[in-house]
Formats: structure tokens, sequence, C-alpha cells
């Protein structure tokens, strides 16, 4: 699948958007435009080749795509969907089999990455803002706030797709959950129709408990389950960048307390996790205060301090 890298520091630059219904006997024309077209399958099916590759797209799918793509209809049908035209500057390309697949190396943080084929999880949020992008278009022609119209469109299809790609990610942080906790908790994505509402911030994740069968908010976990939320978080993340982006070898990781907050049962669990990935190919450095955690690290680079200043010296095994 394709894959865009879009840097917003330059404007979307909006050309035209509509709604067609069309009859079954209709099969799109050939052309090749010069632009960006969005399009949101409503209803019906809409049977496109580009570039020689056949899709068919069905109510629910959105499609964006590229400039100086070659596209004709394949086979008729009756299909409804609504279309975006717009130019955008400077955008990467980039074929990968899933959005995980991608990373984007952007330290302004305006880059964000689009795939060309979606099915979002909301489409209402998508017809809401294209008809509000049509009307007002259809009443003051080209604009800079249709231009703005576009690009919360973009934003919304992005943002969505993040979210689904949480979901894909959960796999690698709940099996480092339920390792370091005994099989206990994994962690869910909150129900989208709430995510974002009230209290629900941040990834909207909740706490799945094997032992009682129900979900629980991340905020009633104790000190110590918080943390290892925390740690699996991090771990699955490694290993979500590890095993998808080839050129990214994350060799080496350092956790800066909370030890402390563990019982032992539980501090045995993490350690045992975190003795697994050093025996491999990485260095995990545990910065720590917990003598009962200094016993269990063979290497250490020990730290004192008397009237003379501050001493480091190792202490391997």
């Amino acid at each position: 699948m394709k894959y865009y890298v879009i840097d917003f520091s330059h404007p979307v630059d909006f050309l035209s958007a509509g709604k067609s219904k069309l009859e079954e006997d209709w099969m799109h024309y050939e052309r090749t435009a010069n632009h960006f077209i969005l399009y949101m399958v409503t209803s019906g099916a809409f049977h496109l080749k580009v570039d020689d590759v056949p899709y068919s797209f069905f109510p629910g799918d959105v499609f964006l795509m590229s400039p100086f793509s070659h596209h004709i209809g394949f086979k008729a049908a009756a299909v409804t969907f609504y279309w975006i035209h717009f130019f955008i500057k400077d955008v990467e390309i980039i074929e990968a089999e899933n959005f995980t697949d991608v990373c984007v190396q952007d330290k302004s943080g305006e880059k964000l990455l689009f795939p060309s084929q979606f099915r979002p999880l909301h489409m209402e949020n998508f017809i809401i803002l294209v008809n509000q992008l049509i009307h007002h278009f259809c009443d003051e022609g080209r604009s800079y706030f249709n231009n703005y119209l576009a690009t919360s469109i973009l934003l919304e299809l992005q943002l969505q797709t993040k979210h689904a790609s949480l979901q894909l990610q959960s796999s690698h942080k709940n099996r480092r959950f339920e390792e370091m906790s005994a099989g206990q908790f994994e962690l869910r994505m909150f129900d989208e129709k709430k995510a974002a509402i009230g209290k629900n911030k941040g990834l909207d994740l909740m706490v799945y408990s094997n032992v009682t069968g129900k979900e629980r908010e991340v905020r009633t976990l104790s000190g110590g389950e918080s943390f290892m939320a925390a740690l699996s978080m991090a771990l699955g993340m490694a290993d979500e960048i590890q095993e998808n982006s080839a050129a990214i070898h994350l060799d080496m990781m350092f956790i800066d307390e909370g030890f402390g907050s563990l019982d032992e049962h539980a501090r045995e669990q993490a350690v045992r996790v975190l003795k697994e990935m050093a025996g491999g190919s990485k260095l995990i450095g545990i910065i720590s205060h917990v003598t009962e955690l200094k016993q269990e690290m063979e290497d250490q680079l020990l730290i004192t301090k008397d009237e003379e200043g501050s001493h480091v010296r190792w202490q391997l095994s």
C-alpha cells in the first residue's frame, strides 16, 4: 500500500469538492490528475483501476489518490461518494505493508503520515466536515477558509489512522504487561464512542482484569501496577519499532526508578522480562536505589558520595 508523508508547514491548496450519486451503468472516465483526490464511498460499489491495478471500494472506504496517477473505471455499478481535489507541496510516497511499517523521521512535528486506503472508525465525522466544505465552496468558491476545512479533514483521517494503529500495537504491550503481572492484566483501547470525552484523555486506554473479567480505568491502578503498565508500554513500543522499522535499532534502554513501588513478586517479574531482553542484543540500564534490585544485577556502575565528592566505579560479574 502507498503511504504519504505530508509536510504541513505548507498550506493545503483546496481546489474543489462535491458529492456524486450515480446510476448502475456508471463507470469512472479515464483521467490523470496533477493533484490529490480524496474519495469517500457512502453507498454502492466504486470499481477503479489505478495505474493498471484494480480496486473495489465499498461503503465506509476512503481512498487518497496521489498526483499523476492514471485511473479509469473497469466495472459499472451504482455508487454514491464524496470527492475532494487539492494540492499539497513536498509529499513523500512510501510503499509499505501496513501503518506500523512506516517510521517518519521529523523533529518539527509538521510531517504526518497518511495511508492511500483506509476504513475510518467514524465515517460520520468525515461526512460532517466534507458537507461543510461543499456548502462553503458552493457559496464562496475557493478560499483560505476552504483550505482550513480541507486540512481538518486530512487531520481527522490521520487521527483515526493513528487510533487504529494503537489497536494494532496493543498486542506487543499486552505481551509485556501479561508477563509482568503474571497474566492478571491487559491493556485495551477505550470505547471509540467515549474516547477523549470528559476524563478520557491521552491514549484512551483501559485495563482489563483477567481475574475479575472487568475493565477498570488506568488511574485506579496501584503505584506498582501503574509502573508495570508504563514499562510495558515503553517495551511494547520498542518491540513495535524494532520489528517494523528495519533501519532503526534500539540497542540500549535506560529505566529510571519506579521499582521501589513494586512488591517482591512484581519486581521479580519485571526483572525477568528485562533480563530476557538483555539476553538478546539489547543493553538494559536500570537506575535505582532499591537494595533488593541491586542484588539481582550482575554488572553495576556504582556511584558513591563522600566529603571529597562523587565517585564512580564498575562492579562486574
